[in-house]
């Protein structure tokens, strides 16, 4: 129904188009044969034939803007009188499409009169004070425009057609050429000045008090945004003003129309340009659904992926695809696949690398879920997705095709080396592939993509357990080899903050980019790791390289949750897990790899180490695993770090040493804890950020434990006043 609803307007169109035609045709049969007896009585009077003509011709047009003009009145005479606009909706519709077509394509109307005198007369009415008459005006003048523009069009193409040669130029080659320029140049002369008429008169109509009528003015303001009908007219100065000038209100009427429908018109009216596209952009976020539709629906039909900048797809994939809205999703997905990854030739790594993953990795990751999960279901009979069957009606069997065999094709995160460039890289340098790039590298889009296509695999409901082995499988050839690529990109980064040599032609954001590449691969490696199904001897290796890289001073810290996390995860028990933790705190304070240039900075990064490891723990671990004599150990490593001379130490371990407060029992934290953290937020001579530390701890106990209080002894009691001053 709705797409019945959507096609009336054209099919009253065309109908207009076809009547006006039969009427043009048997005008100029008319007209030919009145010529025909003039020129008979002409020849017996020995008159000027010229002259006559043009007098016939100009009273014919005058008949016919007269008939027009009778139609227009008596048809807004009936609206006038009408209480209900269902009486003459559709046949005030059909009439106003075929006096728009008929005026504006009249033949031999070379000045425009009969145009001129419509345009006109729906100036007229659009000043009168009913509202619909009002409305139906700004739809007649929307008519009149597009009528305009598209036969400019084919006048101009026409007569620009002569100096290519061929059919065309034999069609005008009867006309002088001094006429046809004449002729074309009064054409777009009297056209424009109809148009121009047309634009002055609806553009006060954009803020008219009515909803309706703002409605059909934004509709027909539509028609001259459109720009392959009226860039002909860019020419003039006059036009190019107008134009600019009803943009910015329909760009207005876009945030701040009170109608959700005229903003949903609005959007799909507006020309998208790039000052346009951040108010269409900021719509996706409307709180009417329509509206949020026609924006995407404005992006997809309008623009293209290379016309929009990084920031502003990351932030129509951020507002669009979201599940609390299912039809705004589903027309996200219609933008991203139809359009955008159309437009990247379906290849799904080019495409996420024009979001910047690295910077923009949740954004990137949710794209990527949406690409695979179309393709995996786009060939499917059925689907309950919206966005899948927006797609596949968007789409032909070829180009299903096309995007599941780019999509779905196997891909593996080791890159393949050829043999023989391996030997011509020799015993040295067997490590280089043209333009210095190492044997291993990986790169990082590529890396997010299949990280994500190995854990949509891993959380299939539908996959059976062959699929989803054979699926990971070629992705990842086994874990070894897949930690040893985490190793050689770990080492990188390492090399890299250690100040390496091999970097320093690279400027400073060039090495940030770098040093961000560097990380992001390595995350996604672990993950891609712990998504997949470990087996017995791979899920040992993969903790023995994660607790080499924990207890690796030079690992960067932005590594250190993902990789107790993941640690975490390939274990069975918490209590394995919480052993192998406290033998990396011994590792950590063990190691003597990292280069520094005093002791007291070497105590200072290991101490930072054990409470960064250390708080995630406590983040992570169950309440019950505090009777754990292991977790009960763990205090000795902060003992040290809560008394340091350091300041940011002080005040990690206050943090640190909160969350063992938060697992414990109530009598513990009465008899430990709080007297600690009193004492601590009590020191005057301590500074303000460790004392605020100690104070956000006190008050998550007290939420907790509501029968906590000050200990009856002196002097629990006296910091307890001293904290409260």
């Amino acid at each position: 129904q709705r797409n019945h609803a959507a096609d009336a307007p054209n099919s009253k169109a065309s109908s207009a188009h076809r009547a006006a035609a039969a009427i043009r045709d048997e005008i100029s049969q008319l007209a030919l044969a009145s010529s025909l007896e003039g020129l008979s009585v002409h020849d017996e009077n020995n008159d000027h034939r010229d002259d006559t003509e043009e007098e016939r011709a100009e009273m014919i047009q005058t008949q016919i803007a007269n008939t027009l003009l009778r139609c227009m009145d008596s048809a807004m005479l009936t609206i006038f009188n009408s209480a209900s606009k269902t009486s003459w909706a559709d046949s005030i519709s059909s009439i106003f499409h075929l006096v728009a077509s008929l005026a504006c394509s009249c033949k031999n109307d070379e000045e425009g009169v009969i145009c001129k005198a419509v345009i006109d007369r729906a100036i007229q009415y659009s000043l009168v004070e009913k509202d619909v008459i009002r409305a139906e005006s700004c739809e007649l003048l929307g008519m009149c425009i597009g009528h305009l523009a598209e036969g400019s069009k084919a006048a101009v193409s026409i007569l620009k057609g002569k100096k290519s040669g061929g059919k065309v130029k034999k069609a005008v080659v009867s006309s002088p050429p001094s006429d046809s320029k004449k002729v074309k140049e009064s054409l777009v002369e009297w056209k424009l000045e109809c148009i121009l008429s047309a634009g002055y008169a609806i553009h006060p109509r954009l803020t008219d008090k009515s909803v309706k009528v703002r409605t059909a003015a934004i509709s027909a303001a539509s028609c001259m945004f459109a720009p392959t009908r009226c860039e002909h007219y860019n020419a003039s100065e006059d036009f190019v003003e107008l134009t600019n000038t009803m943009a910015s209100t329909v760009l207005w009427l876009l945030s701040n129309d009170s109608s959700a429908s005229n903003r949903a018109l609005a959007a799909s009216g507006c020309a998208v340009t790039a000052d346009s596209i951040p108010y269409i952009i900021q719509q996706i976020r409307d709180q009417d659904v329509k509206v949020r539709e026609a924006a995407l629906d404005a992006l997809r039909e309008k623009s293209n992926v290379e016309s929009l900048t990084e920031d502003q797809k990351v932030e129509i994939l951020k507002s669009g695809l979201t599940k609390r809205c299912p039809s705004t999703h589903a027309k996200t997905v219609e933008l991203l696949c139809c359009s955008w990854m159309k437009h990247s030739k379906f290849d799904p790594i080019s495409f996420l690398r024009t979001l910047n993953p690295v910077l923009n990795e949740s954004v990137a990751e949710s794209a990527a879920r949406v690409i695979i999960n179309v393709a995996s279901t786009l060939d499917c009979e059925s689907s309950c997705d919206m966005g899948v069957e927006l797609v596949r009606k968007q789409f032909g069997a070829p180009e299903i095709r096309s995007f599941q065999e780019c999509v779905l094709k196997k891909m593996t995160i080791v890159p393949e080396v050829e043999e023989d460039r391996k030997a011509e890289a020799g015993d040295e340098d067997e490590d280089l592939l043209d333009g210095g790039e190492k044997i291993g590298s990986v790169d990082p889009v590529k890396a997010l993509f299949l990280r994500v296509k190995c854990a949509l695999a891993t959380e299939s409901t539908t996959m059976s357990s062959v699929v989803k082995a054979d699926t990971i499988s070629d992705i990842i050839s086994d874990i070894p080899t897949l930690c040893n690529l985490l190793n050689k990109h770990l080492d990188k980064l390492i090399e890299f903050n250690n100040g390496s040599t091999d970097n320093d032609d690279l400027d400073d954001d060039e090495a940030g980019a770098f040093e961000d590449d560097q990380n992001f691969i390595c995350l996604q490696l672990i993950h891609m790791a712990e998504s997949s199904e470990l087996e017995e001897g791979s899920r040992r290796h993969f903790i023995s390289i994660m607790r080499s890289m924990l207890s690796r001073l030079a690992t960067p810290d932005d590594l250190v949750e993902t990789c107790v996390k993941a640690m975490a995860a390939a274990h069975d028990t918490e209590a394995q897990f919480l052993q192998t933790i406290s033998e990396i705190l011994v590792d950590v304070e063990d190691d003597e790899t990292f280069n520094h240039s005093s002791n007291n900075g070497l105590l200072i990064v290991r101490q930072m180490r054990a409470i960064s490891i250390l708080s995630i723990v406590l983040e992570n671990i169950s309440g019950h695993m505090m009777t754990n004599p292991i977790l009960e150990g763990f205090r000795r490593h902060l003992e040290p770090a809560i008394t340091s001379k350091n300041p940011i130490v002080r005040q990690h371990g206050v943090g640190c040493w909160s969350k063992f407060a938060l697992l414990c029992d109530q009598d513990t934290v009465l008899e430990r804890d709080m007297p600690l953290l009193l004492q601590i937020a009590s020191q005057e001579e301590e500074i303000v950020d460790v004392r605020a530390q100690a104070a956000l701890a006190l008050c998550d106990l007290v939420l907790i434990h509501d029968k906590i209080h000050a200990s009856d002894d002196d002097s629990a009691t006296s910091h307890f006043d001293s904290f409260k001053k």
